[in-house]
């Protein structure tokens, strides 16, 4: 959608960062594939969200899945390039994750995550795009099971600490890292965290001369000191120590907490 992708790669690289790009790839084609590439992009992440009925549903496009399949296969057979998938796991796809696991095999994919939905967008009153309880235990068992196999690099998201589950279905202890290792500068030019945290909590724009850098070294309190979050639900939480308030993305307006992952597992 970018007539300027590959300028804005080779940017980033000339400053020395690896990058990559999060697509649907439904306008990935081999040339772009070859330029981004050639400019040093070092990973592709592509989202399928299961088999072509529970993908087109989530995707709203009768012919994503069989687009974004041959993306995966081309971009699975570029050496140098990593492909990641990530899935959305919802009420339509929660009973064919295997399905979907050895679709992921015959692609080639050597790495994917999954993750639930948190209640904001579409997904604020659509019980459809949420598990509960006992298919989140599920979700976690079944990621347990495939890292176990070690066929492909299964892992579970960012939404939030997990308890027991913690290092079981991913490689890390969790630790939500906007705003101390995550730095972002959003389209409007807003500078902030992870690009999926509330707007309220963005840190100045670039576009009204504020320095990144300056920025990060100077502000970013509300990201990096989270005793404001010791409240409501967290208030008496036992695992709060661990946990630190949760993933920044999950906060509102108010700074209340949207889910909680740990108080449905435990």
């Amino acid at each position: 959608l970018r007539p300027d992708i590959v300028e804005c790669g080779r940017q980033i690289y000339s400053h020395g960062f690896r990058w990559g790009i999060n697509t649907n790839g439904k306008l990935l084609t081999r040339e772009m594939l070859a330029n981004l590439f050639s400019v040093g992009m070092h990973d592709v992440m592509i989202r399928l969200d299961g088999q072509e009925y529970e993908h087109n549903w989530l995707s709203g496009d009768r012919e994503c899945f069989t687009k974004t399949q041959e993306t995966i296969r081309m971009v699975c057979e570029e050496k140098g390039l990593m492909c990641e998938v990530s899935t959305c796991v919802n009420q339509r796809n929660f009973d064919f994750l295997n399905d979907l696991y050895k679709l992921l095999q015959t692609l080639g994919v050597k790495r994917w995550r999954l993750y639930t939905a948190y209640p904001k967008g579409k997904a604020t009153n659509n019980k459809e795009l949420k598990l509960d309880s006992y298919q989140l235990r599920q979700l976690m068992d079944f990621i347990k099971k495939v890292r176990k196999e070690g066929v492909i690099d299964t892992y579970y998201g960012c939404e939030g600490f997990l308890g027991k589950y913690e290092r079981l279905v991913r490689d890390d202890f969790y630790m939500c890292d906007s705003g101390v290792s995550i730095g972002s500068v959003l389209i409007n030019g807003d500078i902030t965290g992870c690009p999926n945290v509330n707007h309220k909590y963005s840190q100045g724009s670039i576009y009204e001369g504020d320095e990144f850098m300056e920025v990060w070294n100077t502000c970013f309190d509300a990201f990096r000191q989270r005793n404001w979050m010791h409240t409501v639900i967290c208030t008496h939480c036992k695992a709060f120590r661990y946990c630190q308030g949760n993933g920044m993305h999950l906060r509102n307006d108010d700074g209340d907490l949207l889910m909680c992952n740990y108080d449905c597992l435990n």
